[in-house]
């Protein structure tokens, strides 16, 4: 029972972090404005720097908010490092930036989006094996590795807000798609594939490599984190298909995400 608990709150992140870049990307692109013109863009930036104000709030080091006097330097590293607040903050500028770069290159979305998580998931053996406090200010380089006790650094972790920014681009131009049973089983069959290269690469690194390296960078857990999301993704599609009405209280938290991630 401990195992299976521990297992499920390793995917809890993942599923908060998918699932708010599919909302934020499938509101974003709603709206058929340009981007410049787009009220969601304004409201994107707004939502992303009170996400990050927030989480720096949540850890300030000291309670008289002006006299620094007495804060430690372990109390600094616990301020400066990053929660999953700042990730998500940060993440929705991301989708943001390559959004906007999509539209100024006339380049698919999918393409934009796709093209971001993987540069996050192929940079990050690189990143993390990087002493960035040796490079960057301690604020700054919180956000490239756990090393300086971030919880949820930029890699890999804003890949699942990105993958989710993905989904919600093709909800944005199909948003009837999830009452649909093909759509449950390509999102299921896309879970599966995700987690098969998961346990694949496993295999290969084991027999080719003494030393784990694919396991030692957490890449096989993010694919198989993935996969998870999806296949929940895909059974919570096919109940959509015989739910006919949504109930009140869902509606209303959907409405305060806000108040749901500070509270979380």
């Amino acid at each position: 029972l401990f195992s299976l608990w521990r297992y499920n709150r390793g995917i809890t992140a993942p599923i908060f972090l998918f699932t708010a870049g599919t909302v934020f990307t499938y509101l974003l692109l709603s709206r058929k404005e340009n981007f410049a013109e787009n009220p969601r863009v304004k409201k994107g930036i707004k939502r992303a720097f009170l996400l990050i104000g927030i989480g720096y709030l949540l850890r300030y080091p000291t309670p008289t908010f002006i006299d620094f006097s007495g804060v430690r330097e372990w109390q600094w590293r616990v301020f400066f490092s990053v929660d999953v607040l700042h990730l998500i903050g940060f993440s929705l500028l991301i989708i943001l930036l390559f959004a906007y770069f999509a539209e100024k290159t006339k380049i698919n979305y999918y393409a934009a989006f796709g093209g971001a998580a993987l540069l996050n998931i192929v940079l990050y053996p690189f990143v993390s094996q990087v002493n960035w406090i040796e490079i960057f200010p301690a604020p700054v380089a919180a956000y490239f590795y756990r090393g300086s006790g971030s919880l949820f650094p930029l890699f890999p972790w804003a890949a699942y807000v990105i993958l989710g920014a993905i989904l919600g681009t093709f909800l944005s131009k199909n948003s009837l798609a999830f009452r649909s049973i093909k759509f449950s089983l390509y999102i299921a069959l896309l879970g599966i594939l995700s987690i098969a290269i998961s346990y694949g690469g496993k295999i290969i690194e084991s027999s080719l490599f003494e030393t784990y390296y694919f396991s030692q960078r957490f890449l096989d857990i993010f694919f198989e984190r993935v996969g998870i999301v999806l296949l929940i993704n895909s059974a919570l599609s096919l109940i959509a298909i015989k739910v006919e009405s949504i109930p009140q209280i869902i509606i209303l938290i959907g409405r305060n995400t806000l108040l749901i991630y500070v509270v979380h």
